[in-house]
């Protein structure tokens, strides 16, 4: 009856073997002259309390609930019992600890010490902004190493994610039929990736709360930082802005850079006056993947302040030199990423 079920369940290949194994142990937890059929609630507390006692983890007695409900509720559909007597009963209360997403720099220092190279072609994976459905498809032609992009995703969803440069010497060609894969040559399952991931941060930096979804932050937060929130969407593959922000933990590009553009959509006049836009600009994509973004970014704020003044004169906020400051900067901005000698093409 278990396989029956299975069959007819949408779940994944890992989510089909967890529930295989909780069904399992519950009707097999279950008296001789007690059928799945006629058992009730207490039954089910029953066997999740002996689960507590025997050192599940919270996650897991909850995964095990689950399989059991889905399992009951398939049943009772299929006409096989006339209630669920799993319904009723409440899932444990779990507490997760808040998860801090890896710096850039912590990054680069876990590839650097990490000796595996499917670990290392996996962490570059996922910071690079892919999700874990999409590490899991790459087959070894989606890399595209030489040309510097990957191809990620499906259908209407497929798209092409670049590369940066400080990963490059990190993301090494797969040995076998597929970019992840163990040691029976077959594909990596998500549960293995994240363990991986988790094992080679604590390894070396002593982290044990950095997972895929924790890399996938870092490279919305790095993807933002260099290229701006329209570049950083098509590159994680983000349907709009505000679900790349809520990913970001609403971090928005140029708003860090001084005090005074803190809550604005650009950089303030007296930003401008001073010259710190281009101070910031300078030491932020110094590093050796920042001339293409650099460029990227100007344009971008070329565009973003000659609205930001238009807006700001209608309503009377600014005066007319500090308008004039705007329209300076954006025009300085527009003449450097204009000039094709500075960036040799």
């Amino acid at each position: 009856m278990i396989e029956r079920y299975l069959a007819a369940s949408k779940h994944k290949p890992a989510t089909k073997k967890a529930y295989r194994r909780h069904l399992t142990g519950f009707m097999d937890r279950l008296e001789p002259d007690v059928s799945w059929q006629d058992c009730g609630s207490e039954d089910v507390v029953i066997w999740l309390q002996e689960c507590v006692k025997s050192g599940l983890a919270p996650q897991s007695v909850n995964q095990a609930l689950s399989a059991v409900r889905s399992f009951y509720k398939w049943a009772a559909t299929e006409g096989l019992v006339d209630s669920n007597p799993a319904s009723a009963v409440r899932q444990l209360s779990v507490s997760n600890p808040p998860k801090t997403p890896p710096t850039w720099a912590q990054i680069l220092k876990v590839l650097s010490k990490e000796p595996r190279d499917r670990e290392r072609r996996l962490i570059c994976l996922a910071s690079m902004g892919l999700q874990v459905e999409e590490v899991e498809g790459l087959s070894p032609v989606d890399l595209r190493l030489d040309e510097g992009f990957v191809l990620a995703g499906e259908g209407a969803r497929r798209r092409r994610v670049e590369i940066p440069v400080d990963l490059e010497r990190f993301l090494t060609e797969p040995a076998g039929e597929h970019v992840l894969q163990n040691k029976d040559g077959g594909a990596l399952t998500t549960r293995s990736m994240s363990n991986g991931v988790r094992r080679a941060f604590k390894d070396t930096l002593g982290l044990e709360s950095v997972g895929l979804k924790e890399l996938r932050v870092a490279a919305a937060r790095r993807c933002i930082e260099l290229g701006g929130e329209k570049w950083a969407a098509g590159q994680l593959g983000c349907k709009n802005k505000q679900v790349l922000r809520r990913l970001a933990g609403r971090q928005r590009a140029g708003r860090e850079h001084c005090s005074h553009c803190d809550g604005r959509d650009a950089y303030c006049a007296e930003c401008l006056g001073t010259g710190t836009v281009l101070t910031d600009i300078g030491e932020r994509y110094s590093g050796p993947d920042g001339w293409w973004t650099m460029r990227k970014r100007l344009r971008a704020l070329t565009t973003e302040l000659l609205t930001y003044s238009k807006g700001m004169r209608s309503q009377g906020l600014v005066s007319e030199s500090e308008l004039k400051q705007m329209v300076d900067a954006a025009a300085c901005f527009a003449s450097i990423a204009n000039d094709e000698e500075r960036w040799g093409s």
